[in-house]
């Protein structure tokens, strides 16, 4: 069975995608990961109604945004790619309930041929 250009040229763009998505969502933990971390050494002892408790500073709040935006670039490129996955399945489960469907009615139409043909 031959492959055309088109669904090579598909199949390699899509191939491009997923590792672009792959190195995306990697990052994107490391990012969150090293952001949470980093959020934790940057606090300060702050005084606040008689006791002591622990506040972030503005570098740890900046952290923590960082390891936000980090997860969340890693769920967004994790949805692109299931949305990639759908898209380039549907032309073939397509053609192969088409497929399947003329399959039936070519089976069909050759009982009623063969019914007619013994009357």
């Amino acid at each position: 069975m031959a492959v055309s250009d088109g669904c090579r040229k598909r199949w390699a763009l899509t191939m491009e995608a997923e590792s672009t998505l792959t190195l995306i969502t990697i990052c994107g933990v490391a990012a969150s990961f090293v952001g949470t971390a980093a959020s934790q050494f940057w606090k300060s002892s702050v005084d606040v109604d008689g006791h002591t408790a622990k506040r972030l500073t503005p570098v740890g709040w900046l952290s923590l945004g960082v390891a936000l935006i980090g997860l969340c670039g890693s769920v967004a490129s994790e949805l692109i790619r299931v949305n990639i996955r759908t898209t380039t399945d549907a032309p073939q489960k397509a053609e192969a309930a088409q497929k399947k469907l003329s399959e039936e009615q070519e089976a069909k139409w050759r009982s009623v041929i063969q019914r007619a043909l013994n009357e």
